[in-house]
């Protein structure tokens, strides 16, 4: 209850408080603070909480894909998603779907089990690999950083065991090896600096 009044609170403006305010009057400013503070506050707890119910949460994988299974019309979203990807107006592809939906219900059957022709019936640019689309088609499209796609959700999971240390990350990788010299080498850098040494001493004993 608590976070949802606080979700609802109307921000505080800075502006408001900032303008024509004199320097001696810093500490009016603490005033633009209490929504972040509030905010602040909320957050941790619920952080904590979450934390200690993410440990004995248990995901009955069974259960979770029946009820996914037995929704006729999980996939309503996924079938507007795919008329945008067809260039239709998510606002038009929202009301083309609903129209679909209803016929479903009176006929009693899910999305999936329309027909193409029945599919354009609600728009023409509906294809074949719009029929029979299933949760795993679904989750697929959605390949990019954050998305559902299975790769992206194992990539997230080892993402965050890496940063949790929860497990090694794996080794540095090895440091490129020196470039090889061009010039003089280091041993015989070494005998012209003597050299040069020695016939210094000597035009110095000449003089």
């Amino acid at each position: 209850t608590r976070t949802r009044r606080q979700g609802g609170r109307p921000p505080d403006r800075p502006a408001d408080h900032a303008q024509g305010t004199a320097a001696r009057y810093n500490r009016d400013l603490q005033e633009d603070k209490s929504g972040l503070f509030d905010t602040t506050e909320v957050l941790i707890g619920t952080l904590h909480v979450l934390a200690r119910a993410l440990l004995t949460a248990r995901v009955d994988g069974d259960r979770a894909r029946a009820m996914v299974d037995n929704d006729p019309f999980i996939l309503a979203t996924d079938y507007a998603d795919y008329l945008t990807r067809k260039g239709v107006p998510f606002r038009e592809a929202h009301g083309i779907i609903g129209g679909l939906v209803r016929i479903c219900e009176d006929r009693g059957i899910s999305l999936s089990d329309l027909t193409l022709s029945e599919l354009r019936s609600g728009h023409n640019a509906f294809d074949a690999d719009a029929v029979k689309m299933t949760t795993e088609t679904a989750l697929a499209t959605r390949d990019l950083p954050g998305g559902t796609a299975p790769g992206q959700v194992r990539a997230a999971l080892e993402d965050a065991k890496q940063r949790l240390g929860l497990q090694e990350a794996p080794p540095p990788e090895p440091p490129d090896p020196p470039a090889p010299e061009t010039g003089p080498s280091r041993a015989a850098r070494r005998a012209a600096a003597r050299a040069a040494a020695k016939d210094e001493k000597r035009r110095q004993a000449r003089k």
